[in-house]
């Protein structure tokens, strides 16, 4: 009886040491496979289950493929997976996604606004012409910074910082701050910092369809703001003006080269704007919006306690081009 038990413990302490052995070996494989993003691979899972989707994207412990809509994705534990292997069933089959017909889309704009998506989906940086006259080049860091300057069309005028984190699968905060500068006609020199911003915000989503909640102060030397109004401006006591603010923004690809963009803004001075924008992908992931921006100036309690009067003031019609490379 006792050598059964001994025989017994041998067998249990074999098995689970084998298991140990597999899983490492499962696990080395699945470290050291070169999955390529964007290509469609057939994996097996330790419930007998198995499946072909696109790889979104990897790391040291997940691994991300596209789902048939190809804008959602399902996470996967590598420890649950058992084998992962290219697919020789390229064009799919049913509502499987042809890789060939997935266009990327990738920007850090709703319409104006920005959201809080990191750069990890792309190399090098970008740019975003608003309007072709207000011009913003990023210069990618690392996957979650970038320097980046505002141009007035071709002529510098700023410097800034952002970051964007993805804190967890499809949740991401963000932040910039800005210092631009300004010319000075009347004493003939350059102010600097003539004003700033800095905003901090929240996106939750992908990179096809996300929503955005942020915040946002600019602050106005008085020297700048003198060069508008010398008499309301003049006996400013503070350096500075705020003018803090929050927005929202979205973001929904509704088809594989169109994507809606809305957002609106609210500033502490009473004013604002909302802005609706379409915008076409090409395959390169370079894309033309044409948009509607709304600005308004809101009166809170002009009526009472609980009373708000929102006045339409104008509408500009907006135009921008954008282009971030993939990876």
């Amino acid at each position: 009886m006792a050598r059964l038990r001994i025989i017994t413990i041998l067998i249990l302490l074999l098995q689970s040491n084998s298991k140990s052995q597999n899983d490492s070996l499962i696990d080395y494989k699945l470290k050291y496979l070169d999955l390529i993003p964007g290509k469609k691979y057939k994996y097996y899972t330790r419930y007998n289950t198995a499946n072909e989707q696109i790889l979104k994207r990897t790391d040291s412990t997940f691994l991300v493929f596209y789902l048939e809509n190809g804008t959602d994705s399902i996470r996967l534990n590598k420890r649950d997976l058992t084998r992962v292997e290219p697919s020789h069933n390229i064009s799919g089959s049913g509502k499987k996604i042809k890789i060939r017909n997935i266009k990327k889309y990738y920007s850090i704009h709703h319409v104006l606004t920005e959201n809080a998506l990191s750069y990890d989906s792309i190399y090098g940086g970008g740019f975003h012409l608003h309007s072709f006259i207000l011009n913003n080049v990023h210069a990618k860091l690392s996957d979650q910074w970038s320097l980046h300057s505002y141009f007035l069309v071709f002529l510098p005028m700023s410097l800034g910082v952002r970051y964007g984190k993805n804190i967890f699968d499809n949740h991401y905060i963000g932040a910039n701050m800005n210092v631009f500068y300004s010319r000075d006609d009347s004493l003939r020199r350059y102010i600097f910092p003539a004003f700033g911003n800095l905003s901090v915000r929240y996106t939750i989503g992908n990179l096809n369809r996300h929503l955005t909640l942020g915040a946002v102060c600019f602050a106005f030397r008085r020297e700048f703001l003198m060069n508008f109004n010398s008499n309301r401006y003049g006996n400013m006591t503070a350096l500075f003006k705020l003018n803090p603010g929050l927005y929202a923004g979205y973001t929904g690809r509704f088809s594989n080269s169109w994507v809606l963009n809305l957002e609106a803004l609210y500033f502490t001075q009473s004013w604002g704007y909302v802005g609706t924008g379409i915008r076409y992908i090409n395959r390169r992931n370079n894309s033309i919006q044409l948009a509607l921006l709304s600005f308004y100036n809101a009166t809170v309690f002009a009526h009472g306690p609980g009373k708000l009067r929102v006045t339409p003031v104008f509408l500009l019609p907006y135009i921008s081009f954008c282009s971030f490379p993939f990876k």
